[in-house]
């Protein structure tokens, strides 16, 4: 037991090795003239990065499962700002991507939980919260939707939402209660 958190170590060494070796390549090609990205633009890597440095300690402890969260989250984020950071979406929708957040901290636990092998229900009660939240938020600020919300107000697109969900539960009953007598 003790050669294998050895050697974990010892991945795990190099891998952070292989980061600074890559960063201060990075650094180093920038200093000369070479085409890399400025920090200003490539900061999302390192966050990329670090979310694989939890990840990989996942990998080498199968029993540290809670490092896939901060894990998937680094990782997700980081892939989020990068159209960002490049200038293919520009900081000013912001506004209108937020629910992204939400979204990939839903993941996150759902992650975890597939981690911990599928055995601890409970981490899908945050993940069902936030990624009901990022999805149903998402259409209403990225969408022509979010439009509609600002002609009819939050009060009648709450209203709609809730009653949306009330009819497919009620129609899940329903199927579920013809299925019961069909039997």
């Amino acid at each position: 037991m003790s050669k294998r958190r050895g050697v974990g170590g010892l991945v795990y060494l190099v891998f952070i090795g292989a980061g600074l070796i890559g960063f201060g390549g990075w650094m180093a090609l920038a200093e000369i003239g070479a085409p890399v990205p400025d920090l200003e633009r490539g900061w999302p890597a390192f966050q990329i990065w670090g979310g694989l440095a939890f990840w990989l300690g996942y990998l080498l402890n199968r029993r540290a499962f809670g490092l896939a969260l901060p894990g998937t989250l680094a990782v997700l984020t980081g892939i989020f700002f990068l159209p960002f950071s490049f200038g293919v979406i520009d900081w000013s929708e912001m506004g209108q991507w937020w629910p992204v957040f939400p979204l990939i901290l839903g993941l996150s636990f759902v992650a975890m939980w597939v981690a911990a092998g599928l055995r601890y229900w409970g981490l899908l009660i945050p993940a069902g919260i936030f990624v009901s939240a990022g999805l149903i938020a998402l259409p209403i600020t990225a969408t022509p939707f979010g439009s509609v919300v600002e002609i009819v107000g939050w009060p009648v697109a709450i209203l709609a939402v809730g009653a949306t969900l009330t009819l497919i539960a009620m129609l899940v009953a329903v199927v579920r209660t013809i299925r019961l007598v069909a039997r």
